[in-house]
């Protein structure tokens, strides 16, 4: 099986063939444009009859000009449309006529869907994307976008939220959320850039056939004698136009074709994920007998076709060469052998609508009482793995994996929250305020300086809704209170600049006011920075810096020396288990640190360098982390924490872990 490592780097491997391929076709439209432009000067020598022209085919500053200025409209035009999509996939959403799903929707659709997603995100061990519904677009659709996991977003149209049942919904943002593992969001991106910036050269072949038109007419007006600029230009601009056409369907060849491969692989990762192939298949079914498809009817679609769970278009030949999806009729027979091709047709209204929400929860996301722990028949036909991990090599195995195990320990993680916790985490306000009591001390005079900072900073009335919150939080178990971070990060990004400086500074006044760090604030400190912070940011963190081990040993040494010391109960474990982890790094030589605060108040920045390694070096520091954690085979609360932030700050998303074998922090 393809690991999640060796997806990232395909992913990557595919973006610079994407590059080259770009390059290709700049080279191969200014060589047209250069040919197109020799012509009309031999034409026009013919024209005037000049005995004394003679003709060069080979004029390099004429090529030269043809190549730069094909180069610069292409890569301004394609870098121009990526920078106005920087706000990630909810810049995206928004283009496509999506509305923000926040706060406490009343809408039942809206909250199963919510569900859904936060069920996946927190089973996938990603962040929970934002989520947009296309309210105008009544065909069967959804998609991801984004440029990495923490700028995500999912976006499902109103046909998708009435038409399907909770499994096939759950089977389409279970294929959603394949392309944001498989590292589909950000090709796609590119993808949309590249095509735009070869779009481009048609439209300016059509401005120069405007200006060539006006400068004709004028001078047919004025009967002037001689050569005709302007008839010239128009030539020319026809000519670039059609070269952009042609290169245009060029660009939509390799869109296409990349994106059918993507979309198999999304299918087969769905189902692998939720164990139910009636779920994806169904809502693919549906698409096929319902009489609007997966018809998209917004200006941008087109461009974005390639994002969408459906072809937005109604094909004459299913096999079109143009198509961003695989024919629907190969896609289901790829999960369901009986289908023989034919589409039922979907009735009016809301399908099963037994299947919505009550009071903020689905029916069907939580397990039977009698059956605590396990899915539904229906979404489990085969039996499910335990996610406890049963050695270092199974935790990596786990990055990036999605399976039944890990939905169930979402759905009970997700079950664990009270009501009026789950609808608090929606609201900016009310989700601020959970993080604030997530970090308030138990302490009596620690408690009272951070209720005066909360005062102070935050305000009287975050300070009473922190205190209705504290009842909430001081319920859940330790293991439980991230995910619950991760609910609220939706909400927490739609906090206005001005109000995220104040946020942050009240969160590190609460986190400073005993004086000490402790591990889960370090973590929770570092995790909020990720998900709050603005694209140009996560941009420069997701680049690589480092591409050697050597060049991040201090880090390495100061992260494994973390580890080994969180799990050391009796202060004899600590060399045992440090030994195992740099045992991984045979290349490498690393010492263990003696315990120290300064462990974990460096933590943050030898995070930040980690992130810059490639996926092939992340995987090892996953893998030295997973050896030092699991050398007394149990994982702490506080070593699963670590464990956690370690692989977030790689991109690394790990799966919710069983409690089963946990030891007690």
């Amino acid at each position: 099986m393809t690991s999640f490592f060796e997806h990232q780097d395909r992913a990557r491997r595919n973006t610079r063939l994407l590059v080259w391929l770009m390059v290709l076709a700049v080279l191969a439209i200014a060589a047209a444009i250069y040919g197109l432009a020799v012509f009309l000067e031999l034409w026009g020598s013919a024209r005037m009859h000049n005995p004394a022209f003679q003709p060069q085919l080979l004029q390099p500053q004429l090529l030269l000009a043809c190549l730069l200025g094909t180069a610069a409209l292409v890569l301004l035009a394609s870098g121009s449309r990526v920078l106005s999509l920087r706000g990630g996939g909810a810049s995206i959403a928004e283009m496509l006529g999506g509305r923000l799903v926040s706060g406490n929707p009343q809408d039942l659709l809206e909250k199963r869907l919510l569900n859904v997603v936060e069920e996946m995100a927190i089973a996938s061990g990603v962040p929970v994307p934002q989520v947009f519904v296309l309210d105008s677009e009544a065909g069967i659709n959804a998609f991801a976008a984004g440029f990495s996991t923490g700028d995500a977003a999912i976006a499902a149209t109103r046909g998708c939220i009435e038409k399907l049942s909770r499994d096939e919904l759950q089977g389409v943002i279970a294929h959603e959320f394949s392309h944001v593992l498989n590292g589909d969001m950000r090709l796609n991106i590119r993808l949309m850039g590249v095509v735009f910036g070869i779009v481009c050269i048609g439209l300016f072949g059509r401005f120069l056939i405007r200006i060539g038109g006006q400068s004709s007419f004028a001078e047919s007006s004025s009967r002037r004698k001689g050569g005709s600029p302007g008839t010239a230009i128009l030539v020319f601009g026809i000519g670039v136009f059609l070269i952009g056409t042609i290169g245009e369907l060029f660009g939509k060849l390799i869109k296409a074709a990349v994106s059918r491969q993507r979309e198999f692989l999304a299918d087969a990762s769905a189902v692998q994920f939720t164990r139910n192939p009636a779920g994806i298949a169904g809502a693919l079914k549906k698409i096929g007998g319902y009489s609007e498809g997966a018809k998209m009817s917004s200006p941008h679609a087109d461009e974005a076709s390639h994002f969408f769970f459906g072809d937005i278009h109604k094909r004459l030949f299913a096999q079109s060469v143009f198509a961003t999806h695989p024919p629907l009729a190969e896609r289901i027979g790829r999960i369901d052998p009986t289908f023989h091709g034919e589409f039922p047709a979907v009735a009016a209204g809301i399908a099963e609508p037994e299947d919505l929400p009550i009071s903020g929860f689905s029916i069907a996301a939580l397990p039977e009482p009698e059956h605590a722990g396990e899915a539904s028949a229906s979404s489990v036909p085969v039996a499910a793995l335990s996610s406890t991990p049963a050695c270092a090599q199974d935790v990596v195995g786990r990055v990036g994996v999605r399976s039944v195990a890990t939905l169930n320990e979402s759905k009970r993680l997700l079950a664990a929250l009270s009501p009026q916790l789950r609808q608090a985490a929606q609201s900016p306000f009310s989700a601020s305020a959970i993080v604030y009591a997530l970090l308030l001390d138990s302490d009596a005079e620690v408690r009272k300086a951070q209720r005066a900072q909360l005062d102070a900073l935050a305000g009287a009335h975050l300070h009473v809704e922190t205190l209705r919150m504290e009842l909430q939080v001081r319920v859940l178990a330790r293991r439980d209170r991230l995910p619950l971070v991760a609910i609220c990060a939706p909400a927490l990004r739609e906090l206005s600049r001005d109000q995220r400086a104040v946020f942050s500074r009240t969160v590190q006044a609460l986190m400073d006011a005993d004086e000490a760090l402790s591990i889960f604030e370090s973590v929770l400190g570092h995790t909020l920075r990720t998900r709050l912070e603005d694209r140009d940011g996560a941009q420069a963190r997701s680049r690589i810096r480092h591409r050697t081990l050597a060049s991040v040993r201090n880090e390495l040494e100061l992260l494994l020396s973390l580890l080994a010391h969180a799990g050391d109960f009796d202060g004899s474990g600590a060399n045992k288990a440090f030994a195992e982890g740099a045992s991984r790094l045979p290349d490498l030589q690393v010492t263990l640190l003696p315990p120290n605060p300064r462990l974990l108040s460096g933590l943050g920045v030898a995070l930040i360098e980690l992130g810059a390694l490639s996926p092939q070096l992340g995987a090892r520091v996953v893998d030295a982390c997973a050896y030092t954690v699991m050398a007394d085979q149990r994982i702490t609360d506080d070593e699963e924490s670590l464990l956690r932030v370690v692989c977030d700050a790689l991109g690394a998303p790990l799966p919710p872990l069983d409690g089963a074998t946990q030891a007690t922090s």
